[in-house]
């Protein structure tokens, strides 16, 4: 995601939980574009485990 550009996520860990942390410091920041994230996370994910797991035989 970080590559890509459209996303820049830490991480953090809340109770045994690691999690993806978003940071807002740019004041142009809008809502639209936290609604993007869970998307964005969700597609980067499946492109990411299409990489990593072999095909199905």
């Amino acid at each position: 995601m970080q590559r890509s550009g459209e996303v820049f996520l830490s991480n953090a860990v809340l109770g045994d939980a690691f999690v993806l942390r978003a940071c807002i410091v740019n004041f142009r920041t809008a809502a639209a574009d936290i609604e993007a994230l869970p998307g964005i996370v969700a597609r980067h994910g499946v492109e990411l485990d299409r990489e990593l797991r072999p095909a199905a035989l």
